[in-house]
Parts: C-alpha cells; structure tokens; sequence
C-alpha cells in the first residue's frame, strides 16, 4: 500500500511537472519570439541544439532508457551495493565519452559546424561558434541531470525530475529578459546554460 502510494505520488508529480514545463516552454518560446523575431540569428539558435542533442540522445539517453535504468534496477535487486555499483559505471562511462566528444566539438567547432551548416554559418559567424559551445556545455549538464535523476527515481525521489523542466524554461526566459538587450541572441544561449545548471 506503500509503495502504491509512493508510485501514485511520483505519478502526480511527474505530470504536474511536465504540465508545467509545457506552459512553460510556451511563454519561453513568446519571449524568444517576441524578443529576437525571426533571423539568421535565430536559425543558428536553433541550429546549434542539433549537433549537441543528438550527441546526448545516441551516448546518454538512449542508454540510460534501454540498458541502464533496467540493468541498474535488476542488480540493486540482488545486491544494493553491486547496483549502485553497476550505476556508478555507467555514470562514469558515458558521461566521460559524452565529455570527451563535447570537448572535442567545442575544439573544433570553427570547422565542423561550417561543414555541417554552410548556410548559417556563413551569415552568424562566430556568434553561432559560441551559441553551439553554450549548448554544447548545457548538454553535459542535461547528461548528468537525466542521471542523477534516473538515479533518484529509484528511491522513490520524484521532485528533483518534476522540477528540472521548471528551471530550465526559467533559466532562458530570466536570460532573455533580463540580458537580451546588452547581449542579443547570446543570453538565450546563457539563459540555456543557467537553466540546465
């Protein structure tokens, strides 16, 4: 009955907060529209989550959802210590790959994000290099937040993860507000860092 209610509780929590980061998402994205309208600018915000997401859904997320989470769930099973354990591998392995792969882009952004996007590069120039390695930098921190939260889920600790999308949506809407007329699209970009932190 304890734990039906645990469950019954993390459930409310988990909609709660995604009902709330979807309202959210929609004011974040008002005050980005309203603030920056629609440029090339923009198109290189928007541009520079996809090299970084797409790192973190094929080394972190994936993982965690497919092999990680259950693999950790059976051994805490049988052994709480060996579980941890198991989790504690992973945790280190993958975000290790994930930081060494982000580092690597950030290195050499100047050349493959003018590979990858000619276009937009050609028309942001280096304002795109430093959106991208915002965004780069935030994906580490998503990482170890899709973790950490995984992690705490486990025990039964479900506020950390209702909450997260909370803060990320506050962090670039507070950027935009409070510094998009001193920094342009770069506090959105900032805004993304705060709110993953």
């Amino acid at each position: 009955m304890v734990l039906k209610s645990h469950f019954t509780t993390g459930a409310f929590l988990l909609s709660g907060g995604t009902f709330l980061s979807y309202v959210l998402g929609a004011l974040r994205d008002m005050v980005f529209a309203r603030s920056y309208g629609t440029s090339g600018e923009t198109d290189a915000y928007f541009s520079a989550f996809i090299v970084g997401d797409f790192l973190l859904m094929a080394i972190v997320s994936s993982a965690l959802l497919g092999l990680v989470t259950p693999l950790f769930l059976r051994e805490r099973e049988i052994s709480e210590e060996h579980g941890n354990r198991v989790f504690g591998n992973f945790f280190i392995t993958l975000n290790g790959i994930l930081a060494l792969i982000l580092l690597l882009v950030t290195i050499f952004s100047q050349h493959i994000l003018p590979f990858i996007f000619p276009k937009i590069f050609e028309n942001t120039g280096e304002t795109f290099i430093t959106l991208a390695r915002c965004i780069f930098f935030a994906n580490f921190l998503f990482a170890l937040s899709n973790f950490l939260g995984t992690f705490l889920m486990s025990f039964r600790h479900f506020w950390s993860t209702a909450l997260a999308p909370f803060f990320y949506n506050i962090g670039i809407i507070g950027g935009i507000f409070f510094f998009a007329d001193s920094y342009g699209i770069l506090a959105a970009g900032a805004g993304v860092v705060g709110g993953a932190f």
